[in-house]
């Protein structure tokens, strides 16, 4: 997951939830960060996780990308 550049506009209701804005925060620094890393921090499940990143996403502040890992 990464941040866009719409995240960077200004204020937004959409990231106002505490969780929300939690993600947002984790992923400014960073250019991506992992789904598991993310949901670590927050300290909650996968689907919790899923919901509020797909509210970012479909806000335009986040996008998500699906990679495989060498097993």
């Amino acid at each position: 997951m990464k941040v866009t550049d719409r995240a960077q506009d200004g204020f937004d209701a959409t990231i106002h939830a505490p969780n929300r804005l939690r993600i947002c925060a984790l992923l400014e620094p960073a250019e991506q960060v992992e789904f598991g890393l993310v949901r670590e921090r927050l300290g909650g499940s996968d689907s919790v996780l899923s919901k509020h990143v797909s509210v970012l996403m479909d806000a335009g502040y986040v996008q998500q990308t699906e990679t495989v890992r060498d097993t």
